[in-house]
C-alpha cells in the first residue's frame, strides 16, 4: 500500500529528528521543508511554536482560516485542530515542538509569560530584528534541550521566560488591546476543551460537560456560543470527528468497528449514522476515498 501523504512527511521529519533526539521533551528542528498537505484536519500532539524563514503555507486552525508566512511567529495548543490546504514551494520553519508534560510544567513554573493563550494573536508578524532574536533564543533551547547538565531543567525555564518576555513585549506592541490575561469566558472555553480532550469518549452530551464546569448547561451553551461562533455541541461533535477521520486514514489496520469502540461509540451503527449525519458518506467511504 502506498505510503500517505503525512507518512511520508513523517518520514522526512525522522531523518532529521533522529539528530535532534526527539525522546527529549523539546525538539527544535530547524529549516525544515514543508508539511503534509491533507485535506482533513488533525489533532495537535504537542505545543507548537513555528517560525515561517521563506515562503508561506494556508491552512486552518480550530476550523478558522490560517496563513502562515515569512517572518511570522506562530503558537499552536496541544490537541487543538489544525489542517494544511497549501505550501509553496520555498517553504520553510524553524519548529519548535514541546511534550505535553513539559508544556504543563512550564505553565506551573510561569515560563511561558502571557502568550501561551494566544487567542488574539495565533500567529503574529514579527520585524525582521524581532524575529532574529527569537528565532535565534529557539535555536538555543534546543540546544540546552539535548545536554546533559544537572540544571538543565532550570536553564530550559529561564530560556523560555525570556523568549516569553520578548514575545509579550512584541505582542503588546502590536496589539495594544490583548493584555496576555484571559478574560473569564476564554477560561471557560479552555476548560471546556480540556474536558472534551479527555472525556470525549466517554460523553457527547452538553450537561455533562456543563455539570463537569458546575455550571446550567444554558448558561454553559450560552457562553460558549458567544464566545467561539459555535455551540458546545458543535465543538464535542467536530473534537470526535476530527478523530474519526484522522483513524479512519491513518490508521488502516483497525476495523471501523474498533475505530467506532475507541471513540466511544457502543455499536458500529450509531457511529456510521454519527459520521454520515456530518460528511454526507459513510466511514467506509471515506476510507476508500482517502
Amino acid at each position: 500500500m502506498p505510503m500517505t501523504e503525512y507518512e511520508k512527511w513523517c518520514e522526512e521529519m525522522n531523518l532529521q529528528a533522529r539528530e535532534n533526539r526527539l525522546e527529549q521533551d523539546i525538539v527544535v528542528l530547524d529549516n525544515v521543508h514543508g508539511v503534509p498537505l491533507m485535506d482533513t484536519e488533525y489533532h495537535t500532539h504537542y505545543y507548537y511554536i513555528g517560525m515561517c524563514l521563506s515562503g508561506y503555507t494556508l491552512g486552518t486552525y480550530n476550523y478558522r482560516p490560517s496563513e502562515f508566512r515569512a517572518g511570522d511567529i506562530c503558537w499552536i495548543m496541544p490537541d487543538h485542530v489544525i489542517s494544511h490546504n497549501y505550501v509553496s514551494d520555498d517553504y520553510r520553519v524553524l519548529s519548535v515542538y514541546i511534550k505535553k508534560s513539559k508544556y504543563a510544567r512550564f505553565i506551573e513554573q510561569g515560563a511561558l509569560g502571557k502568550y501561551h493563550y494566544p487567542m488574539k494573536a495565533v500567529c503574529l508578524s514579527l520585524a525582521e530584528d524581532q524575529f532574529a532574536v527569537v528565532a535565534d533564543a529557539f535555536r538555543m533551547m534546543g540546544r540546552l534541550a539535548g545536554i546533559s547538565h544537572p540544571q538543565r531543567e532550570d536553564l530550559l525555564a529561564s530560556m523560555c521566560r525570556i523568549i516569553s518576555t520578548l514575545c509579550d513585549e512584541f505582542i503588546l506592541q502590536q496589539h495594544p488591546e490583548f493584555s496576555g490575561n484571559m478574560q473569564s469566558h476564554e477560561v471557560l472555553f479552555e476548560r471546556f476543551y480540556q474536558l472534551i480532550v479527555h472525556h470525549y469518549r466517554e460523553s457527547r452530551e452538553v450537561a455533562f460537560y456543563a455539570d463537569k464546569l458546575a455550571l446550567t448547561p444554558k448558561y454553559f451553551a450560552t457562553v460558549i456560543k458567544q464566545t467561539t461562533g459555535m455551540t458546545a455541541t458543535e465543538w464535542i461533535n467536530r473534537y470526535v470527528l476530527v478523530e474519526a477521520k484522522w483513524l479512519l486514514r491513518q490508521d488502516r489496520q483497525k476495523s471501523i468497528q474498533q475505530i467506532a469502540y475507541l471513540l466511544g461509540f457502543t455499536e458500529q451503527a450509531s457511529f456510521s449514522r454519527f459520521f454520515k449525519g456530518y460528511e454526507g458518506i459513510s466511514p467506509r467511504e471515506f476510507r476508500e476515498r482517502a
